[in-house]
């Protein structure tokens, strides 16, 4: 009984939030950012949430293609050791750790094309 009432009720709440929908021009990078800072939600980033929310959207809007299509797996955030919030950057291209994922891979390689 009570599952059925919480049933209904989200099936009423996804319509309505369908019904409250609009679309938004990717070229609105003002109300894509209030979203992206709407999104993050953590008490430990709040302070930089305005800094992550930018680099969300210009992640997005960097790989997305003609039709305005962005596969989230082409899209990588990495957090690294000593390295604080602030520190946030946005890289365009291929980034390649210098560290050896395991103890038989190369130290070097030559002539890879």
């Amino acid at each position: 009984m009570i599952t059925n009432g919480f049933r209904l009720a989200g099936g009423h709440a996804a319509k309505v939030l369908r019904e409250m929908a609009r679309e938004i021009p990717p070229q609105d990078a003002k109300t894509l950012n209030r979203i992206a800072v709407t999104a993050i939600n953590s008490k430990a980033v709040a302070p930089y949430k305005e800094k992550i929310g930018a680099a969300a959207v210009q992640s997005v809007a960097e790989e997305r293609d003609s039709r305005y299509i962005a596969d989230i797996n082409d899209i990588k955030v990495e957090t690294k050791a000593g390295r604080a919030v602030t520190d946030l950057e946005f890289l365009e291209g291929t980034v390649l750790d210098p560290q050896r994922l395991n103890q038989r891979m190369p130290r070097r390689v030559e002539k890879a094309l």
